[in-house]
């Protein structure tokens, strides 16, 4: 949700570290990530416990209480050399380990990004990517980084491809990222693009069956 971002917005402007977890991980992932990560606070929707004790902050239960504190930015100073995020891989071959990104890092992919696909005010992104997986920060922060629009979809969503048509075509992107499998599930699916949309790619091969069906269905 909205809520999402946002929270990883305010503990960046504090000079926090965000630790992107997804809750469909299983219970001992999730326990693991946060005693490795030496997590002081989990922001979440949903209730959750666990042996470590961590405090939990159920933003339902804030929604109100927000609207009552001060907008006045926090005089905090970040440096570009400290940590942004710190993302944990998937353990596939072996235990999960936490990859630590500096502000510089991302501040670098910002202006790469908006280099290369010529991004501006007058956009609009798509974003369908999981926040707990790293090509998420150019989905979520690129459009804010420019002055655009993101429009974040939920996650029941990300699981139909009509779901994600249907949300296309409601908000009529001019950006959109996703990996190759998840374009190969909307193009099986009828999806018919746009000369609008500029089309972003990777995480995985790309056939050239699915480029060549992707640049028909795109301005790029």
């Amino acid at each position: 949700s909205e809520w999402m971002l946002i929270s990883m917005l305010s503990i960046l402007k504090l000079g926090g570290i965000y630790l992107p977890i997804d809750k469909s991980y299983p219970t001992s992932r999730i326990s693991y990530i946060l005693e490795d990560g030496r997590a002081a606070l989990l922001i979440a929707d949903t209730k959750y416990t666990d042996e470590s004790g961590i405090k939990v902050m159920l933003l339902p239960e804030l929604t109100e209480e927000i609207s009552t504190y001060s907008s006045e930015l926090a005089s905090v100073v970040v440096d570009e050399a400290d940590l942004a995020y710190m993302i944990y891989t998937s353990g596939s071959t072996g235990t999960p380990k936490g990859v630590k990104i500096l502000h510089r890092s991302v501040t670098n992919l910002m202006y790469a990004m908006e280099s290369e696909i010529s991004a501006n005010a007058s956009d609009s992104l798509l974003a369908v990517t999981t926040y707990a997986f790293d090509m998420s920060v150019v989905e979520l922060f690129l459009p804010l980084h420019v002055g655009a629009s993101v429009i974040i979809a939920s996650t029941p969503s990300l699981k139909s491809p009509e779901a994600i048509i249907e949300l296309f075509e409601k908000h009529n992107p001019s950006i959109m990222q996703a990996t190759p499998g998840f374009w190969q599930m909307l193009v099986d699916a009828g999806w018919e693009g746009s000369e609008k949309v500029r089309v972003i790619t990777g995480g995985e091969a790309l056939s050239l069956s699915l480029g060549e069906a992707l640049i028909n269905r795109s301005e790029t």
